[in-house]
């Protein structure tokens, strides 16, 4: 069995239209949902062998939220530029290239992109709101076994759940 954990990066702010689209921080909304739901997360899953995160800094600072929530070393997560590049595709061959000896692994990144792949994997269409923990699983021994509509969608929380 396989959990795939995908996480939309909290809610950030767009204050500055001249500064890159990657540099984009949390905003007080995003500073306050990461926190909660990480440690939502953190009450309900053991952490997860395999953690990536866009190289965005808002995927980036929610991604360190969920670390220290769960106990695990910031440095311990991997930055995968392909998160980053809003290809199905390309996020498809990183998690379907996983090493085997991890059962589970936690994906930081961005939409439109989390969207498709739950939708690639499960054949479920969810619109996914920021700070979103979704999990699918796979009757699977290896992430290369991992195809399309293989997994089910076990479970999808978000902040606007919990006001």
């Amino acid at each position: 069995m396989k959990q795939l954990f995908l996480v939309r990066h909290a809610k950030s702010g767009h204050d500055d239209s001249h500064q890159p689209d990657i540099l984009r921080t949390l905003n007080s909304r995003g500073l306050n949902d990461a926190p909660a739901m990480a440690k939502l997360f953190a009450s309900q899953f053991k952490s997860p062998d395999a953690w990536f995160s866009s190289p965005a800094v808002r995927a980036m600072e929610t991604a360190k939220f969920f670390a220290k929530a769960s106990a695990k070393p910031f440095d311990d997560i991997a930055i995968a530029p392909a998160l980053y590049s809003f290809e199905l595709k390309q996020v498809a061959k990183l998690i379907e290239s996983s090493d085997d000896r991890n059962n589970g692994a936690i994906y930081f990144f961005h939409n439109p992109t989390i969207s498709e792949i739950i939708l690639h994997y499960t054949g479920e269409s969810r619109d996914v709101p920021t700070c979103t923990v979704a999990m699918i699983e796979f009757d699977v021994n290896s992430w290369q076994h991992v195809t399309a509509e293989s997994g089910a969608l076990k479970h999808f929380d978000y902040p606007k759940k919990h006001l």
